[in-house]
């Protein structure tokens, strides 16, 4: 059964019916309602404008002076040809004799006011099936021109289908999204925006009504974010000075929990308009382990890593150390003049800085600040900050105060946290750079898509989503691994179930049997890539009818190769088919991710079903 429905744009005045298929929209008859070439050819005399007539437009001229028809003395639209029709099957035949009645009868209004009253009208004429996807989508313009009336049609249908696939994708996306207009004026949010915050869609304030600035700033306050921040950022991309923004911040949930959000801010453009988007995820989780690490380092280094000495030295000679000092040296207390004795462990390369220090002050300079490095009783190389102050008495004699402070664990710390910087730069640097390079690869794959299956735009923009959906599981798996390799049986295990869930196969059990170890990015990606596309091909073409089957994956190392395998007991492949021969968009796909990674593949020799095994050196 399908759904039409034509819309006057200009009233919105809506007529819908039913189809038991799609052609019943033509006027399907035996008998030819053409007028005769003598008349057609009078009627085209009549019509200056016929031969500047351009093509996309289909011109109809009254049937007689009643105007209960109009007759096609031109056909220009892809529609006809679309639908298989050639130009001249038109050409002399009444407009109410093409389409069925119902539809007919519709659009004929439309034209009759037109030629009557000169007035343009814009008709919207959709068909959808069954399952409510769009099967036609086209905006139809009538103007006068002479004495007819010129039809321009623009066929908008495989624009919308992927505008409500991008609609889907937004409300099933795990993250939480909410899209405003440069106006700040709501036009849309996810589930997964309320689920992330605790708050329903009733229980956000102002939505679906805030249309200003100030609605939403007391919005997302009702919600105990901090809106002032997030509103700043927003001004910011609207006025072009940014193109992302990325912050951190905490809030309190509902249920009085501190949590923490990582929000990101884009332009985007919604319903051919600027707009801007915000995604929020939660990552209370992960700034929970930080804070205890970080609360775990600063309780060893104020209890454990620092030592401190003090120091009083007056002009007359006299000094006294705190014994702190001797902690710091690792060496006995001393009973004797102990004038020179830091001097006497400081290194060598570091003694001019000792003396040029103490030697340089004076009345206008009292303070120093600096840092040496002492070799201790036991041999071991400090690091030592020192901070001296001068001061005078009353009969103009200097006191120098030292204070000395062991920061050998800190120097220590720095340098391993600067090494862990460069790395995480390093690794970063190489996420960006893989990053750029697989979705230069995702791209590659859905042109393939795209030159295979040109009028399949909908299958090509699913198969790419799943091919990102791959690439955004691999860079989890590395965020909360401590290296850039990747835990294969995790994300093998994982990949799969989700590809399962989304086709709903749950006509086909799925099994794995997945050895435990870890290998590389640059190899996890295109491994996923192949499981994903046999995976999808057997759930689409193994199992026909829903008919119930098992899939089956294996992935084991052995030696210094790993062998991964694919297979179904399903319906199998023709006699003839040569995979090394063949053309099929997945096996294609598959086998050259194979050869990017310098491995083989074979099909396995089966009793029912279809497989294929792929061995990869490392």
């Amino acid at each position: 059964m399908y759904k039409v429905y034509i819309t006057n744009l200009k009233d919105n005045d809506v007529c819908s019916y039913e189809l038991n298929n799609y052609m019943e929209i033509f006027n399907i008859v035996d008998e030819d309602y053409s007028i005769s070439n003598n008349d057609l050819k009078d009627l085209l005399g009549k019509i200056k404008v016929y031969k500047d007539i351009p093509n996309g437009v289909d011109v109809v001229v009254p049937f007689n002076d009643e105007l209960n028809d109009f007759i096609y003395i031109y056909n220009g639209s892809n529609f006809w040809k679309e639908n298989g029709y050639e130009k001249k099957d038109l050409i002399g035949t009444r407009f109410t004799h093409v389409f069925n009645e119902k539809l007919a009868k519709n659009v004929l209004k439309s034209i009759q006011k037109v030629y009557r009253e000169d007035e343009r009208i814009d008709l919207l004429l959709e068909i959808y099936d069954e399952e409510e996807n769009i099967v036609l989508y086209e905006i139809i313009f009538f103007i006068k021109v002479d004495n007819s009336v010129a039809m321009f049609s623009q066929d908008n249908t495989k624009f919308e289908q992927l505008k409500r696939q991008e609609e889907k994708l937004y409300y099933t996306n795990k993250e939480g999204l909410l899209t405003l207009n440069s106006d700040f004026k709501l036009l849309r949010v996810n589930d997964a925006f309320f689920k992330i915050l605790t708050y329903t869609r009733e229980e956000f304030k102002s939505v679906g009504q805030f249309d200003n600035s100030k609605d939403y700033i007391e919005a997302l306050s009702s919600l105990n974010l901090n809106a002032n921040k997030i509103f700043e950022e927003y001004l910011e991309i609207i006025n072009h000075n940014k193109f992302f923004s990325e912050l951190e911040m905490s809030f309190i949930d509902k249920n009085g929990k501190n949590k923490y959000l990582r929000i990101y801010i884009t332009p985007t453009i919604y319903n051919g308009e600027f707009a801007i988007q915000s995604s929020i995820r939660d990552i209370t989780e992960i700034k929970e382990k930080e804070d205890r690490a970080l609360h775990l380092d600063e309780t060893l280094f104020s209890f454990e890593n620092l030592t401190t000495a003090a120091l009083s030295y007056e002009e007359n000679g006299e000094i006294n150390w705190s014994p702190g000092i001797y902690k710091i040296l690792e060496i006995e207390p001393l009973n004797d003049d102990n004038k020179n004795l830091l001097s006497a462990f400081v290194i060598e390369e570091d003694k001019n800085i000792l003396e040029n220090n103490i030697n340089s002050f004076s009345k206008e300079d009292l303070d120093k600040d600096f840092v040496i490095r002492v070799k201790t009783g036991k041999g071991i190389i400090k690091y030592l900050h020192i901070l001296l102050n001068q001061t005078y008495d009353d009969n103009n004699l200097g006191i120098r105060i030292g204070f000395y402070q062991d920061v050998t664990k800190l120097y220590e710390y720095e340098k391993q946290m600067e090494e862990t910087l460069k790395t995480k730069e390093f690794l970063l640097s190489e996420v960006h750079d893989r990053v750029k390079n697989n979705l230069q690869l995702i791209l590659s794959l859905l042109n393939l898509e795209l030159r295979y299956h040109p009028d399949k735009p909908e299958e090509a923009v699913k198969n790419t989503r799943d091919r990102i959906q791959n690439m955004v599981l691999v860079l989890e798996l590395i965020y909360k691994s401590e290296d850039e390799n990747v835990d294969i049986e995790s994300y093998i295990t994982n990949r799969l179930n989700d590809l399962f869930k989304e086709y709903n196969a749950d006509n086909i059990t799925l099994h794995q049997n997945i050895e435990n170890f870890r290998i590389e990015m640059d190899n996890a990606i295109p491994i996923g890539l192949i499981g994903g596309e046999l995976a999808r091909n057997a759930i689409k073409y193994a199992f026909p009818n829903g008919e119930k089957g098992n899939f089956y994956v294996k992935y084991f190392y052995d030696d210094s190769k790993s062998v991964f395998c694919c297979y179904d007991d399903g319906v199998g492949m023709p006699k003839d088919f040569d995979l090394e021969a063949s053309q099929n968009l997945s096996f294609i796909i598959v086998k050259s991710l194979v050869a990017q990674l310098n491995g083989t593949i074979c099909e396995l020799d089966l009793d029912k079903g279809f497989g294929v095994k792929i061995i990869l050196k490392h």
